[in-house]
Formats: structure tokens, sequence, C-alpha cells
């Protein structure tokens, strides 16, 4: 089973607790099409505003023009039913089954659409209110609120276990039944809520859900399960295909024994009637890992010239609260092996190697935390402003100029000190083919709370399944874990 991708907001509180009878879990969960109904509203309001903004800064600067109330209010309304009618198609209300990336995907692709069709319908009409400094000004804030707000629906629903729709899970033994409810849970942003375990024989071995025969699975319809997933890695295709017919719901998910591989922009081809998958390597692409350099430089410049300011402050409380120099260089692998010089803000204390093995050895709890972590919650190195530095990733910042440099890239691998590549279970070929980023897939899937494992294993999936949506996800991610400080220290 793919475990690479942890669910990004701690344990799933829409799954059934102890006790939990598959019926009370099925109520408490909000109809679909009262949570699409709640998306569409929210992708109106913010679309909307967006769309007003822009009409308001063209009559502010441009007083020439005669404001037609009667016209703005029209656009505004094609504003509306456009979003509607493109989200709505791109299979957004209420997106269950979307990885998180493919989602963040569709959303883009879904406003930068919807101001398509406004400026199209404004220049048909040749109102002229729509001029392209306006249109870019709008569409960027329409990017911002729509996966906001909708993102921020989810996680309320999340929270109060309403999010999701009844899943069934097929399998060969409860073991297997628990492999994928366990997968489920930690990716309960894709909506499926493991109710049910279905086997093809009675079983009094205990499992995570009630068990069933498939016979005893309650069809599609107002409380009915929908939605199954089959799982059975030992059984041939004419297995599959039994299992498949004795199913028969509306909605079944196969899951092949595939751990760790490329996943989320497989797509499926028909060989008549022979299934084939195709997959690109993204990243071992020269002409994508070009696109991906001139998106880095594009962005780290102007990031540089405005946190210029912030940067220097910064640098300057680290020096006025602590001994040592403000900027750290620590010697880090890049792509190919190659070693360069990674810029941190300094968090620790100047001789923090010494105190880190002193420390250790009188502390064999920290050893094995270490030894998990590669962190120590409590590190006693840190200092005073480099707690906060940290909390906030503000650290970090001076990376942006090893961005510049081509040593990094603003998404990529976690940045692996020379003395881990050992610890990296046969990883490093794949993880050093690409740079390292100064944000990645592990900060916004757990952070500090994954293993080194864990981190390992997250870097492999994300190089395998790259793609600029991906890239744009995470940063987006980024942003949410670090105003809110989500496992960090």
């Amino acid at each position: 089973m793919n475990t690479a991708e942890t669910d990004t907001e701690g344990a799933a509180l829409a799954t059934p607790a102890p006790g939990d009878s598959p019926s009370a879990v099925q109520a408490r969960l909000m109809p679909p099409r009262l949570v699409g109904a709640l998306m569409a509203l929210l992708d109106v309001v913010a679309v909307v505003a967006a769309t007003a903004a822009g009409l308001f800064i063209r009559w502010h600067f441009a007083d020439y023009f005669e404001k037609d109330l009667q016209v703005d209010l029209q656009l505004l309304a094609v504003a509306g039913l456009a979003v509607l009618a493109v989200n709505g198609s791109l299979g957004l209300y209420p997106g269950y089954g979307l990885s998180a990336p493919e989602r963040f995907r569709r959303r883009l692709l879904g406003v930068v659409l919807v101001f398509a069709v406004v400026a199209a319908w404004d220049y048909l009409l040749q109102h002229g209110l729509w001029s392209r400094v306006v249109t870019v000004g709008a569409c960027a804030l329409a990017l911002m609120l729509t996966p906001f707000l909708n993102d921020l629906l989810r996680r309320l629903l999340q929270a109060s276990g309403r999010w999701g729709v009844p899943a069934a899970v097929y399998a060969t033994s409860p073991e297997a039944v628990d492999e994928v409810v366990h997968l489920l849970r930690r990716r309960h942003e894709l909506g499926f809520v493991p109710v049910v375990g279905l086997l093809d024989a009675d079983s009094g071995r205990t499992c995570s859900v009630p068990l069933k025969r498939p016979s005893l699975l309650p069809r599609g319809g107002r409380g009915g399960i929908e939605h199954v997933f089959v799982y059975m890695p030992q059984v041939g295709p004419d297995g599959w295909e039994r299992a498949v017919d004795r199913v028969a719901a509306p909605r079944i998910y196969l899951i092949p024994n595939l751990n760790g591989r490329r996943s989320l922009w497989v797509q499926a081809m028909d060989l008549q009637g022979t299934l084939a998958l195709s997959h690109s390597d993204n990243l071992l692409d020269t002409r994508k890992i070009a696109i991906k350099r001139v998106i880095d430089f594009a962005l780290a410049v102007p990031l540089l010239v405005l946190l210029a300011p912030l940067l220097l402050t910064i640098a300057a409380l680290v020096r006025l609260t602590s001994a040592g120099p403000a900027l750290f260089v620590q010697q880090r692998v890049g792509r190919d092996g190659k070693r360069f010089g990674a810029y941190k803000f300094r968090t620790m204390v100047p001789d923090a190697e010494a105190q880190l093995a002193a420390f250790l050895a009188a502390h064999p709890a920290s050893q094995v935390e270490y030894e998990t972590y590669r962190k120590l919650r409590d590190d006693p190195r840190v200092t005073m402003i480099g707690r906060l530095l940290r909390r906030y990733s503000l650290d970090e910042l001076p990376q942006l100029l090893n961005v510049v440099r081509g040593e990094m890239s603003l998404v990529g691998p976690r940045c692996y000190l020379p003395g881990e590549i050992p610890d990296m279970g046969g990883q490093e070929e794949i993880v050093l083919k690409v740079k390292p980023g100064i944000t990645g897939f592990w900060q916004v899937s757990g952070r500090n709370r994954t293993t080194f494992a864990e981190r390992v294993e997250m870097d492999v999936y994300y190089i395998r399944n790259w793609s600029v949506a991906f890239d744009l996800y995470i940063l987006y991610e980024t942003v949410w874990a670090v105003l809110t400080a989500r496992d960090a220290y």
C-alpha cells in the first residue's frame, strides 16, 4: 500500500469512534449535495468579490469611462454563473476522491477559465470595462480566495466529522481491510469514510471496522454505500473480476499492490480490452526542469527584494540576542550528490554540535527521539530568538539566495546532510536526482511529526509524481503550515 501521502491536518475526526455503528457514522456525514452547494456558494462569493474589486479599480483610476451600474451587475452575474458552470464541470462540487494537488490544479484552472469568459463577454459586447491589468489583478485575487474559502470549509467539516461519504473495503482478510482503512483515514481529505469491511467468508477476527459479507452490503441510494475499495494483492485477474462482479457497487476502486509507486498523474488506457497505465517522469524531463527553474527564479528574486527589510531585522535580532554570526552556512547534499553551503539564520548557540553530543549522552530517551526524527522537541541548543524563527520557518528565508544561485528550488525534497545519506534506505539515488527545496511535501504532511524514514518516502513520492500544480499546491499549503506553526519546533 502507498503510505507516502500522510494527512496534512492530524488525525481524521470523520472516522468511526469505538462503538460507533456504520449507520451512526453515515448519519453524521453531511449530504454531498449540500457540501457541493456550500462550496459553490463560496466560489461565487470569491469570484464576484474579485470581479467587483476589478471594476472598482477600473472606475477609480479611469474616470473618463461612463459608469453604468446595470452593465456592472451583468458582468458580476456572468462571473458568478461562469464559476458555477466551470467548476461544476471540473467535478469540484464536492470533489470527493480528488487528491489535494489535483483539486488545487482544477481550482486554478477553473479561475483562469472563468476570467477568460468574463473578458470575452466584455470584449464581444464592447463595454470596455475590462483591461488586461484589471483582468490579471482580479484573477490573482480570485486565485487566492477560492482555494482559501473552500479549504476553510473542508477543514471545518472535517473537524466536526461531517466531511466525506461512507465507503466499504473489500479484501481477502481482516488485516488487508485494516491496511486500506488506515490509508483512507490518513487521506481523509479525499472524503472516503470507511464504515464496513467485506470478506468472502465470515471471520471472528478483529478489524478496525465492522466485517460483513458482500451480500449484506447496503446498496447505493439513501443510506446505502456507493463507494467500495477492493484490495486483493495476492489474487490474479480472474479473482479481481469475480470480486468486482460480487460487490456490484456504483463506484469501485481497485487498489493494486504498488507500494510507493507513481500514482498521482497516472492515466488509464484501453488497448482493445487490455488495461495499460501511462505515466511520465516529469522531473527527469529537461524541458520540465527548465520550467521549474524559470518559476524558481521568477519568484525568488522578487521575494528577496520584498523581504529585504524583514531579513535585515532578523539578522540584527540574531546578532543582538546571542554571540556569533547572523547567518549559518551548513554543508548539504544537492542534485547529483554535489555539496553546497545552505544558508540559514543561526538559531543555535555557537558550539551546538558539542552540546548535542553531551546532551544525548546524558539523556538516552532524547537519543532515541533524535535518531527517529533527526530533531529534538526541547533542544537545549536553540536560542530564544531561534525558537521563534523555527516555529514560523523564518530561519530558512536566506535559502532564497541558494534558489537564485541554482543550488536549491523553492519546492523539492528535503535538504539532507552528508551524514544522513547512508540512512536513506537506498532511496538516495532517486532523491538526489533533483535539487532540494526550501519547502516540500513532507513539510506540509506532518512536518516534525514525521519520522526520518517517512520523510524520505514522501520525497520519493514527490519526485515520482511531480508537476507544476503539485509545486503550487505545496507552496499554498506551506502558507497554511507557517501561519499556524503546525508541528514546528
